[in-house]
């Protein structure tokens, strides 16, 4: 009897342990809520969503893959004609902050980069960037078009707005860019920050 009751609670101990060890971490977002991957399924099915639902619903897999998959400026190859997630670091230059279309100006080694902050921002770097979104997962091009302005949007309400007292400041960051013959345009930062 004495070992049949040993028995039955190392059986007990052994399911729960096992059972704990088939569990996945989940990060946690600044809400403290679940960051939930989206699945294969999931990336494909975008076509009955608004582009701002979609925008919301990938945004953090966005930021996953252009934190991984960034490269140096460094490495970009002359003649990549492409959107791409880059890193960059340098002194802010300038700031005009004035407009809807406002921009900040870095000097990096050897390149100034234009990075929009503005309420306006052009362009369809972090979209076309972007590995899991592809054209024909959506009902049109309006719907694909209005993707870019969504993700733009939540791009720069998430960082720190600079203003004219960074000039002369170094930052470092994390941007999306279409590069066209070696030069950067349509820059939409992703991280910025502001060194000591």
């Amino acid at each position: 009897m004495v070992i049949y009751k040993l028995f039955t609670k190392f059986i007990i101990l052994f399911l729960i342990s096992l059972s704990l060890t088939a569990c996945d971490i989940v990060e946690l977002d600044e809400n403290n809520k679940p960051i939930i991957p989206l699945s294969e399924e999931e990336k494909a099915s975008l076509t009955h969503r608004t582009p701002d639902e979609i925008a919301d619903k990938v945004w953090d897999d966005v930021i996953k893959e252009a934190n991984e998959v960034a490269v140096d400026m460094s490495m970009i190859k002359a003649g990549s004609d492409k959107s791409i997630f880059f890193k960059f670091s340098g002194q802010v230059e300038a700031v005009n902050d004035e407009t809807k279309n406002a921009i900040v100006v870095v000097k990096t080694s050897d390149t100034l980069l234009h990075l929009q902050i503005g309420s306006i921002v052009r362009g369809n770097a972090i979209r076309d960037a972007v590995s899991f979104i592809k054209f024909d997962q959506f009902k049109n091009q309006v719907q694909f078009a209005r993707l870019s302005k969504e993700f733009n949007k939540i791009a720069v309400s998430n960082i720190e707005r600079p203003d004219k007292s960074w000039v002369g400041s170094d930052v470092t960051g994390i941007g999306a860019a279409t590069v066209k013959d070696n030069n950067f345009t349509h820059i939409v930062p992703l991280s910025l920050v502001k060194g000591e």
